[in-house]
């Protein structure tokens, strides 16, 4: 070894203790600033996060059936004079052409890009369009919807902040309703399946104006939930790493943890409703879920897999569920 490598090996040993060190730092920083405060008080984070004004823009409309509908881009933002953090999402309203006195309306969450989707099941279903007004969402994230291998890794700060900005989504929908004619402001209803269950439930506990917030095949302990789904849908098999992986996730994400959020949602009535061979959403996690939240809360076990975008008659039938139990609770009639 001559002199001159001898020289190299303790530059590249302060140049890879520097990174490290560098890295580190940056960790207890995130952790320190961005993390725990997310962690000690979802109330307080999401909050923070609140839009001090919003507007509504049409893109298009159309009529159908005696239905009217619409595509709007809702955008929100922390400061009034619109400057800030800013959520921008779209949504699709269908109502009744013509409104008799003043009617509820709901806001639906399911899927990643499902608004369209469901709008359209909506006004094909006059059973279901004739309840009142209804908005599906497009969550906050404009990025791919699929990933292939290691590519998702950049978008990883972009999906948290997408995660996040999902439950002011659904508030600035309750914003956007409150401002429209025919709406009963009392009779907002949150209905949210598979991923916007999640959703509801949040926007739920954070916000007290809807009237009821209904959950359809949603769960509680987002460890338990990314561990379960890591090895169902093939990403590994050894449990080992789903379940490391998975509760590394729900760190990142605890705000989120519906199972620490959902007891809020008191007073407001929360329905959830779950089904019986749930390939997705395990018995454990529903029940969990459920434990969490306090009266007056229910809890209706349907006998069926779990819902898809695609599952129109399962759809329906959970709109069928829903029908009946808003009307118990009053909400309907």
């Amino acid at each position: 070894m001559n002199n001159s490598d001898r020289k190299q090996i303790p530059v590249k040993r302060i140049l890879v203790w520097t990174i490290v060190t560098l890295c580190s730092l940056m960790a207890v920083w995130f952790t320190i600033f961005i993390l725990v405060p997310a962690w000690r008080n979802p109330v307080k984070f999401f909050s923070a996060r609140r839009s001090q004004v919003f507007e509504a823009r049409t893109d298009t409309s159309w009529s159908d059936n005696d239905l009217l509908l619409r595509s709007v881009t809702i955008e929100g933002w922390t400061n009034r004079n619109r400057s800030g953090r800013n959520v921008k999402f779209n949504a699709y309203i269908c109502r009744p052409a013509e409104l008799e006195g003043l009617v509820p309306a709901f806001i639906m969450l399911g899927g990643i890009r499902t608004g369209r989707d469901a709008i359209r099941l909506i006004s094909q279903r006059p059973e279901i369009a004739e309840m009142g007004v209804f908005i599906t969402l497009d969550y906050p994230w404009d990025g791919p919807k699929k990933f292939r291998g290691l590519d998702m890794v950049q978008y990883i700060p972009g999906i948290r902040q997408a995660l996040f900005d999902g439950v002011e989504a659904v508030r600035l929908a309750i914003d956007y309703l409150e401002s429209q004619e025919g709406v009963d402001n009392s009779r907002i209803i949150l209905l949210g399946g598979s991923v916007g269950a999640f959703y509801v439930v949040d926007a739920g506990a954070i916000d007290h104006r809807p009237a009821a917030v209904v959950a359809f095949m949603g769960g509680g302990d987002l460890g338990l939930l990314f561990d379960h789904n890591l090895r169902h849908n093939g990403y590994t098999s050894s449990r080992f790493i789903s379940s490391v992986t998975g509760n590394f996730i729900a760190l990142l994400l605890k705000p989120l943890e519906p199972v620490r959020l959902v007891g809020e949602i008191s007073p407001i009535p929360f329905i959830q409703v779950s089904a019986t061979e749930d390939e997705r959403i395990p018995e454990e996690s529903a029940r969990a879920l459920f434990d969490a939240s306090e009266e007056p809360h229910k809890l209706v076990w349907i006998p069926t897999i779990h819902i898809m975008p695609y599952m129109d008659d399962l759809i329906e039938q959970m709109m069928v569920v829903a029908r009946e139990e808003l009307t118990a609770l009053g909400l309907l009639y």
